[in-house]
């Protein structure tokens, strides 16, 4: 038997302080199994011959001694063999009997008792440690995968954040670039295009029959030095350079400060003193009909707009009285003097705004058309030449009777009364949203200065003015380029192209920089609808107020319309129109201030236009 641990009584004794939980309710149990004794004297002898090294003592003690594993005694004194309260308490229960018993004998059952106890508890406390330890483990992994996944949260975060950033960066400068670029870079108030006179020749402007309508060259004072072959005739629609660009000159300035000459060219034009030319503008603007449509306004205050409505090409547009862009330095204080009521500097077919007259009535006959569909082809209405409501009186021009009319006729015949009489019956809501859809009180798809229409009415202004805004003699506002907007829809099956001006931008080797081509802005109309105004305007010329173009060698249809003013009576003449009538190739839109009847002052324009046009 190998040499045995000491202290055995002591252990006991030393663990009894810390065995203070339970009461000694066990103790009977452990007394029935008392069936042999061992006393402790006999166990300190054997320590004290071990001691004194006494050999045959020893033998002859170990012999008397049952196999006891005293080990368990050696664990009960190890500061930390006691971790847990569970093994404080099984040690405890019996421990404590047994230490109770130390100053004489206890059982070798009560021992092996302890023995199995300790052993049980030990494997139990490294169970324990074992399952603290993978609590522990399994705590701080998932405090690590806590961690981890709030670090990765912060980081998602910070990720989209600067997602969100950049796209709304990208977003920004495609709006930029689609939108505001332009407007920007040739905004008046842009320094830059001031530095790139100073070393390029500004590109030139051309009409799209190839005639030179701008051109620059450099002064002794190697400054651009604008000229304007055309004089007034283009001047509202190119544009001026002196005193504010405007027109042309102002939507491409930036184009016309930039070359594309290559390098070796610009360092031989720099080495012979020489700018570099800029690119050129190709319009869309026809020289003859621009040239017919200012001659035949004269001296009377007007405007002529020409569209291509399938397109939206701009032909022509021409405003009077003008004024010499070659020469506007020099006539600037009375061109700009509050005295002067020519206002040449504004561009009356876009800026000017004036009562629609009855060419309004296309926009009623439209809503009237579009609440009475199935009825309309029955209409019938008998004109005596006045119409008395709310004791006021409306009146056919010149007082005509008109006798029973249907609606082609009424229309030609540019019928008030008989307009009158169905507009009071229309529903003014549905009216109103018919008007916003044809863009009055909207923003015009065209990108050069222009004044927006208007037109509002309620049910409660009265029949008097309800009765005035559907023949066009209320306060309904509009431009003539509007008016053409209107027309060049109805004349291309109801939808409406976007006006434009340049065809192209190119180079001084005449290399296409830029090509621009129609785009598609709404569908104002159905087909349905514009096919039924087309045959009430073609009625217009064939047996109406137009019918002195219906001698021309192409088949027109139009409207004409009387605008008055002021209590005095005085009005404009506006007649819009487009031909040929079975597949519209132009649109033309006139208006001549106090020229009294459309028929009288504007369809002669019309006539000579058109004959230019299709000679």
């Amino acid at each position: 038997m190998a040499k045995q641990k000491r202290n055995r009584k002591s252990a006991f004794k030393d663990k009894e302080g810390i065995m203070k939980s339970e009461n000694n309710k066990d103790k009977d149990k452990f007394s029935k199994l008392f069936d042999k004794t061992i006393n402790i004297d006999e166990i300190k002898k054997l320590e004290d011959a071990e001691n004194k090294d006494k050999k045959e003592e020893v033998d002859v003690l170990e012999k008397e001694l049952p196999e006891i594993d005293f080990e368990i005694y050696d664990k009960l004194n190890e500061d930390n063999f006691l971790k847990t309260d569970i093994e404080q308490d099984i040690i405890y229960k019996i421990g404590k009997d047994v230490a109770s018993m130390s100053e004489g004998t206890f059982t070798l059952n009560e021992l092996k008792r302890l023995n199995d106890v300790s052993r049980k508890t030990n494997t139990e406390s490294v169970t324990s440690d074992t399952s603290f330890e993978e609590k522990s483990d399994d705590i701080e992994e998932k405090k690590e995968k806590k961690s981890e996944k709030t670090h990765n949260s912060r980081l998602s975060n910070v990720t989209t954040g600067v997602f969100i950033v950049f796209v709304i960066m990208i977003l920004y400068l495609w709006h930029f670039i689609a939108f505001d670029a332009d407007e920007i870079i040739n905004n008046p108030y842009n320094k830059r295009s001031s530095i790139l006179e100073k070393s390029i020749l500004r590109g030139r402007i051309y009409s799209a029959d190839n005639c030179l309508l701008a051109y620059s060259n450099v002064g002794e004072d190697n400054k651009n030095q604008r000229f304007y072959p055309y004089k007034e005739i283009f001047a509202h629609v190119v544009g001026r350079v002196d005193k504010g660009k405007s027109g042309l000159e102002s939507k491409y300035d930036f184009d016309m400060l930039t070359t594309n000459e290559n390098e070796l060219a610009i360092i031989v034009d720099d080495f012979q003193e020489c700018k570099p030319l800029g690119n050129s503008i190709y319009t869309t603007l026809n020289t003859n009909l621009q040239t017919i449509a200012y001659k035949e306004l004269g001296d009377r205050k007007g405007a002529v707009v020409a569209i291509e409505p399938k397109t939206g090409k701009i032909l022509a547009m021409a405003s009077t009285p003008s004024y010499d862009p070659n020469t506007v330095s020099e006539n600037w204080d009375a061109l700009t003097d509050d005295e002067n009521e020519e206002f040449a500097l504004m561009n009356r077919a876009s800026q000017g705004l004036y009562a629609p007259g009855s060419t309004f009535k296309i926009v009623t006959a439209l809503e009237y058309l579009r609440e009475n569909k199935n009825a309309y082809e029955d209409f019938k209405y008998d004109c005596n030449g006045e119409l008395t409501f709310d004791d006021y009186t409306l009146h056919c021009y010149n007082n005509k009777s008109h006798g029973i009319q249907d609606l082609g006729t009424m229309f030609a015949n540019s019928c008030n009364c008989g307009f009158a009489d169905i507009g009071l019956g229309l529903n003014i809501d549905k009216f109103n949203k018919t008007c916003n859809k044809l863009l009055f009180n909207s923003e015009l798809p065209y990108d050069y200065e222009y004044s927006k229409s208007s037109f509002s009415l309620s049910k409660d202004m009265g029949d008097e003015t309800i009765a005035n805004y559907v023949i066009g003699q209320g306060k309904a506002l509009i431009s003539p380029l509007h008016n053409a907007l209107i027309t060049a829809a109805i004349a291309n099956n109801g939808v409406l192209m976007k006006p434009y001006m340049v065809n192209s931008i190119k180079d001084c080797s005449d290399k296409t920089v830029k090509k621009y081509e129609p785009i598609y802005y709404e569908q104002l109309m159905s087909k349905d609808e514009a096919d039924i105004l087309k045959s009430l305007m073609r009625k217009v010329v064939t047996d109406g107020t137009a019918k002195s173009l219906d001698s021309l060698n192409v088949k027109v249809a139009g409207k004409t319309g009387t605008a008055e003013y002021n209590s005095n009576n005085n009005s404009h003449g506006w007649f819009v129109c487009f031909a040929p009538y079975d597949n519209p190739k132009i649109v033309l839109s006139i208006i001549v201030e106090d020229g009294n009847t459309g028929a009288e002052s504007a369809v002669p324009i019309a006539n000579a236009i058109l004959s230019e046009y299709f000679k």
